[in-house]
């Protein structure tokens, strides 16, 4: 009886101890509060299972196929209770159990190979069973501080395990190497032959290998990841460049434009007044001072670039034949980065420009808001819009030109320096776009 009931709590223990290696793998994703869960559950189903290792072998005694049969079988429930309390992916769960399974087979050979050499002559069977399962827990603390610097590290993130078929061979090898090993264990004989036991020998080198196969795929994907992520970095701020350089050269224009007309201007001046006719001199000047409301530039703001921006699109929608209803208030104390301000309402009045140039030409009206309440940023534009738009996953317009694709890379790119929040839609023929953020 005392031997029942020490052989069923140690496999307890056995199958505990499997199960913290699973753990130890997991231990970094799992909060507080899920690690009581978990320990709730398995204590619980520990007291379950020892009540029915003890029944078995209070029934047929302590032989050779219930214990094998407690130990290929009692980890079940146990698995089954990790994943459904941590989740985090169906593959990385196979990986690691098959991992944690092969270190426990190893466990489980050494303990074999000491107790044939120490412990076997003039024992019963039923000793040698729980002589083997002393061992097996005693090997296991022994070595705890190496099974904590293995699956401590063990584990990789989801994203590894989404590269099919890659991952799913990863997941499944390791009990496609321990199958030919564990099918000749399921019998009943209690002390297999040296031959089979010697042939078990090379798995630590097989564990060892894999283990550092699956971290060195591991490294060269997340380099590759690493590589991906910074030419996909680099094209959009080369197409931001591209952006910026387009509007410097808008900037250029117009600037030339107003020396022109400046120059025009001091030359008309100097003529009236050289000619002595101060009271044409004096009507012209009145004329251009009433004209600077409608300059190319306006002091919309205290950045001259921002202001630079509003004050180049704004003019080029008039000229497209857009009605433009304005509101725009831009504090002095604007934090928000000028240039990528500027650069934001280029791309998105470049695209409002095109798209409403392709209204007929009494509905192309474009509104614009720009404001700051305390310190929240606020963008609204609306438009008429009789074509349907198509948004993306990100409730952002879907681009099908080049041009109309930069302007979203922009926006997305602002969406993530600023944490800004977005909202496109469209209803009744109007298209409106609402975008803020904290200043």
């Amino acid at each position: 009886m005392e031997k029942m009931i020490l052989l069923s709590a140690t496999v307890v223990l056995i199958q505990l101890s499997d199960a913290y290696l699973r753990w130890l793998a997991f231990s970094k994703e799992l909060s507080h509060e899920k690690n009581i869960k978990l320990l709730k559950k398995f204590v619980c189903w520990s007291a379950i299972s020892f009540e029915i290792y003890f029944g078995v072998l209070a029934s047929n005694g302590i032989g050779a196929a219930e214990y094998k049969a407690f130990l290929m079988l009692g980890w079940i429930p146990y698995l089954a209770i990790f994943i459904h309390e941590t989740g985090g992916g169906f593959l990385r769960h196979i990986f690691i159990f098959n991992m944690s399974a092969l270190w426990s087979f190893l466990q489980h050979n050494w303990s074999s190979f000491i107790v044939i050499s120490f412990f076997l002559d003039g024992r019963t069977d039923a000793e040698i069973i729980l002589t083997h399962a002393v061992i097996y827990v005693a090997l296991f603390i022994v070595m705890l501080p190496i099974e904590k610097y293995f699956f401590t590290r063990m584990l990789l993130p989801q994203a590894f395990f989404d590269i099919r078929p890659q991952s799913f061979y990863i997941a499944f090898l390791p009990p496609v190497i321990l199958m030919a090993h564990l099918i000749r264990l399921a019998d009943n004989v209690l002390v297999h032959s040296w031959e089979e036991r010697l042939s078990r020998m090379y798995l630590p080198f097989v564990f060892l290998f894999f283990y550092k196969y699956v971290l060195e795929a591991a490294r060269r994907f997340y380099r590759q990841r690493r590589i991906e992520k910074l030419e996909r970095r680099l094209g959009e701020k080369l197409a931001e460049l591209k952006e910026y350089h387009n509007f410097m050269q808008e900037l250029q224009k117009s600037v030339s434009v107003m020396r022109h007309d400046l120059r025009h201007s001091y030359r008309l001046i100097y003529t009236l007044l050289e000619s002595g006719d101060v009271a044409k001199a004096r009507e012209y000047l009145i004329t251009q001072e009433l004209s600077l409301e409608s300059a190319v530039v306006r002091p919309f703001a205290e950045s001259e670039i921002v202001s630079n921006a509003l004050s180049i699109y704004l003019q080029r929608a008039e000229d497209a034949g857009i009605k433009v209803f304005q509101r725009i208030d831009i504090p002095d104390e604007f934090k928000t980065d000028e240039n990528d301000f500027a650069l934001l309402l280029a791309n998105i009045f470049g695209n409002a420009i095109r798209d409403i140039g392709r209204q007929a030409e009494g509905s192309r009206k474009l509104s614009i808001i720009i404001r700051q309440e305390d310190d929240v940023f606020i963008l609204e534009m609306t438009a008429h819009c009789d074509i349907d738009i198509h948004f993306d996953k990100d409730g952002l317009p879907q681009s099908f030109d080049s041009t109309s694709s930069l302007g979203m890379n922009s926006l997305k790119n602002f969406i993530k320096k600023y944490n800004a929040h977005v909202d496109f839609s469209q209803s009744d023929g109007q298209l409106k776009f609402s975008m803020y953020w904290s200043d």
